[in-house]
């Protein structure tokens, strides 16, 4: 058994903003292709979505490699007996041009994955024909030669990535996506104050994460450029996110929005306090403070300044979009088990039913 362990080649490939482990197979035809987990695919890279894919159900071996890459990489993931595997060319000749594939060191995956600033089109239908991209190593590559390609940090919780016969839910999917996903995190202290004017605007903060993230593998701090001011200064905005119209901070091309913003406006319900608890759960150190030039700025332009005096902390607007479902489903969760909490016994607080008024109320 050891010996047939060690003779499966496998290995790491990236695909667009998702790292996934593959192994080695030779199929019928007796080319080396590489199979690779197609929950992962669906839930971390989302593509094949509903997309009927020929799959082959991962050998104990198989499985055993993919889960000691995991270990090593220090993702505390397990695939199980019913885990699926599908072809990586599948996903090329699906996606052509719109997926970038490239494949990682050995020693080190998570740290020479590279985020890509361009988001590559997903759940795409083209049948153009156009070669597909593989990036990182240079190497460009069709379906058609796929096979013969030679391959050359942060995860929030544990995780069954198992291709169960019932489908996953979606805090699992989510799970999934943040897992294997590459990230932009700047690294420093959550809580202390970062200067925006400190860093080049980049793409890769606007596009932070995977989707439907949270917190996600890191491409590591090689992203901090030197001290270097951002053109222009701080704009209000409007935007909409998802059904509200709320004020939008731009610096330079790096859009923010308070906290406080999608709190009062989607979790008014929730005190500060616990919604910040639930925002650094999930966006962690991507949540940043104004300086003290930006917060004045800021108060001459809003209707209310009031709510920079309580929180200035701030989130990129696309993290934003993607945590409000996640949180709103894990609240209902909660509201639900305070409501029966308070139906058993006296309310000497005066909460009402279904509030969530702490974070300790959120993790209990």
């Amino acid at each position: 058994m050891a010996d047939w362990v060690e003779a499966i080649q496998s290995g790491w490939v990236q695909i667009n903003n998702t790292v996934v482990p593959y192994v080695k197979r030779h199929l019928a035809n007796d080319l080396p292709v590489q199979l690779i987990p197609l929950p992962v695919i669906r839930y971390g890279a989302d593509l094949l979505r509903g997309v009927y894919v020929q799959t082959f159900r991962a050998t104990p071996p198989e499985r055993n490699i993919l889960n000691n890459r995991c270990q090593k990489a220090d993702l505390n993931f397990t695939f199980d007996e019913n885990i699926d595997l599908v072809p990586l060319y599948e996903v090329v000749r699906k996606y052509k041009k719109d997926v970038l594939v490239s494949f990682l060191s050995d020693d080190d995956p998570l740290g020479s994955a590279q985020f890509h600033p361009e988001p590559c089109a997903k759940n795409s239908n083209r049948s153009d024909g156009s070669p597909a991209t593989v990036c990182g190593n240079g190497k460009r590559m069709g379906c058609g030669n796929l096979p013969m390609i030679t391959e050359g940090q942060d995860v929030m919780s544990v995780l069954d990535l198992s291709n169960k016969a019932a489908p996953l839910s979606d805090s699992d999917k989510t799970k999934m996506n943040n897992a294997f996903a590459v990230n932009t995190i700047q690294r420093g202290t959550k809580d202390d104050p970062i200067d925006l004017t400190d860093r080049s605007p980049t793409d890769n903060e606007i596009l932070v994460a995977s989707k439907s993230s949270v917190m996600t593998v890191s491409s590591t701090s090689k992203l901090r450029r030197p001290p270097e001011s951002i053109p222009g200064t701080v704009r209000i905005l409007p935007v909409r996110v998802r059904e509200h119209m709320i004020p939008m901070i731009a610096k330079g091309d790096v859009h923010f929005v308070l906290v406080e913003t999608i709190r009062k406006a989607y979790f008014s319900d929730c005190s500060l306090t616990a919604f910040l608890f639930l925002v650094r759960r999930y966006v962690g150190p991507n949540m940043y403070n104004l300086t003290n030039d930006d917060v004045q700025t800021i108060q001459r332009s809003v209707k209310n300044p009031s709510c920079l005096k309580r929180c200035s902390k701030v989130i990129i607007i696309r993290d934003a979009d993607q945590m409000i479902p996640i949180i709103r489903r894990f609240l209902a969760r909660v509201r639900l088990r305070v409501k029966h909490k308070h139906e058993s016994k006296p309310n000497p607080s005066g909460t009402k039913d279904g509030q969530v008024s702490s974070a300790t109320e959120i993790q209990s």
